[in-house]
C-alpha cells in the first residue's frame, strides 16, 4: 500500500461543488481541521509514529462519519443527497481537507 492518496479529479471537485461542500468547509474550517489533528495524534499514538496519508485518510474518514458535525451540520444539510451516500462524500471530504490542510495537520507533534 502507498503511502499516499490519490488526488482529488477534477469530476470529484465538481461533485463537491455541485453538493455545496466548498461552503461547508470553509463554515466548518476549524471544526473540520481541529477533528483532524485530533484524529492524526490519535493515530500517532496507536501507531507510535506519525501516520502515512493513507492510514490518516482512512481514519478521518471514519471519524467523519461518526461525528455530528459531518452527519447532522453538513451531510444531512445537503439537498439531494442520500443518506446511502454519506459515506462517499465523507470520503471526498476528508480528501480535501487533507489536500487543502495537511501542513497543519501534520505538523501536530507525535508524543514520544
Amino acid at each position: 500500500m502507498s503511502g499516499q492518496v490519490a488526488r482529488l479529479t477534477q469530476w470529484e471537485l465538481a461533485d463537491l461543488d455541485n453538493h455545496s461542500f466548498f461552503d461547508s468547509y470553509r463554515r466548518y474550517n476549524k471544526e473540520l481541521v481541529d477533528l483532524a489533528k485530533a484524529s492524526y495524534m490519535s493515530i500517532c499514538i496507536a501507531l507510535n509514529a506519525p501516520p502515512t496519508e493513507v492510514a490518516f485518510h482512512a481514519a478521518y474518514t471514519s471519524v467523519l462519519l461518526s461525528t455530528e458535525l459531518y452527519i447532522e451540520k453538513i451531510a444531512k444539510k445537503k439537498n439531494y443527497l442520500q443518506p446511502p451516500s454519506y459515506g462517499r462524500y465523507a470520503e471526498l471530504l476528508a480528501k480535501y481537507v487533507r489536500e487543502h490542510d495537511w501542513v497543519t495537520i501534520s505538523g501536530v507533534p507525535c508524543p514520544p
